[in-house]
């Protein structure tokens, strides 16, 4: 890729995520779209299947946070609540990968609390 292709790559990246705001100043969108538009700029090769992007770019934020993937993640929120990985791995299923750092660390917290481990 030539420095020019990467300086468009960069322009559209920037079209996607970039706010200008009526003061003249910019701030980042944080919305789906900004955020996969950043993984394709960061995705080297384009010809990845969606769903290999989607499991690498999940992946990349378990790394990012210390773990080396998701099973890592949840065997360590086990371990952290007192929790058999069992019933984590059961309630990240129900919610989903998109609610690991959020709603499935909030269950575990009530259920910390419920069970009077505090």
């Amino acid at each position: 890729m030539t420095p020019a292709d990467e300086i468009e790559r960069l322009r559209k990246l920037l079209d996607r995520i970039v706010v200008r705001n009526p003061d003249g100043s910019v701030g980042i969108r944080v919305t789906e779209d900004a955020l996969n538009a950043a993984a394709e700029y960061l995705t080297p090769n384009t010809e990845v299947s969606s769903k290999s992007k989607e499991e690498t770019s999940m992946n990349d934020i378990y790394r990012a946070n210390g773990y080396e993937d998701r099973e890592d993640y949840l065997s360590c929120l086990a371990e952290d609540y007192g929790i058999a990985l069992d019933t984590v791995k059961v309630l990240a299923d129900l919610l989903g990968p998109n609610e690991d750092f959020d709603g499935l660390v909030s269950q575990l917290e009530d259920m910390w609390w419920v069970e009077g481990r505090w």
